[in-house]
């Protein structure tokens, strides 16, 4: 009950940002096309030393909202690719609210050096075997390596349901986190991190069972305890623009 409470702020905040911050005049200067699949896991609250500088985590009775990320780009200012996030813990910097990416993995070595190079994203190559078949939407981690299997791909992949829907969000590339652009009264924390507009857009949006497998992360991590579901969402636009602010 607890978490399904942290689970419903975490979604509040991020609908009423919808309107907290206009995005018409921005100008997005990098487009990602292709689908991403969202599956929530409760996990342990991270230590001060785990996460970076000035970042709090957000949470209850010492465990907070992480989970993985798993998306395929046809296009974007790289190349194709796959790429696997998994996400820390929700967060907050300076007032705002966020989730935090622990790790970020990509599929090729453009990937992994227009990440470093463009925006400074601490991206890693990884091997991601991705099939289309499966009986459900299934990720395996190898406990060692940067060795990703996703099986069940095609369930994330719709026609279009709903006219393109769109949600205003803010992007530090440096620490892979978002941010909702509602902000709590902020800290006297020092500003460090580049701030990105960000925008994503979707056509279709579904829910699927979701399994996970391996027993840790690569450094030995418990990866928590998934929710059993994943949010997918087909038609993905996600538009980046240049930073403009400090957090």
């Amino acid at each position: 009950l607890v978490m399904t409470m942290m689970v419903l702020l975490f979604q509040v905040v991020f609908v009423v940002s919808l309107v907290a911050r206009p995005v018409e005049a921005l100008v997005f200067s990098w487009r990602f096309d292709g689908r991403f699949a969202f599956a929530p896991a409760i996990v342990r609250s991270p230590s001060s030393p785990e996460l970076p500088s000035g970042v709090r985590p957000l949470s209850l009775l010492g465990y907070s909202l992480g989970g993985y990320v798993i998306l395929q780009y046809d296009r974007s200012p790289a190349e194709s690719y796959y790429e696997v996030v998994e996400m820390g813990a929700l967060c907050v910097k300076n007032g705002a609210v966020g989730q935090w990416g622990r790790e970020l993995f990509v599929s090729t070595p453009g990937a992994r050096d227009a990440c470093r190079k463009i925006w400074g994203v601490p991206a890693t190559l990884a091997d991601v075997d991705v099939v289309e078949d499966g009986s459900l939407l299934r990720l395996e981690r190898d406990a060692k390596d940067a060795i990703f299997r996703v099986e069940g791909w095609r369930r994330t992949r719709a026609e279009a349901s709903f006219t393109r829907a769109s949600l205003p969000l803010l992007w530090t590339p440096q620490i892979t986190t978002l941010f909702a652009p509602l902000r709590l009264p902020p800290e006297a924390a020092r500003k460090s991190l580049r701030l990105h507009d960000l925008r994503i857009s979707a056509t279709s949006v579904a829910f699927h069972p979701f399994q996970l497998g391996g027993s840790a992360s690569s450094s030995g991590r418990q990866q928590g305890t998934p929710l059993g579901f994943a949010l997918s969402a087909d038609g993905l636009t996600i538009e980046i623009a240049e930073a403009t602010d400090e957090l």
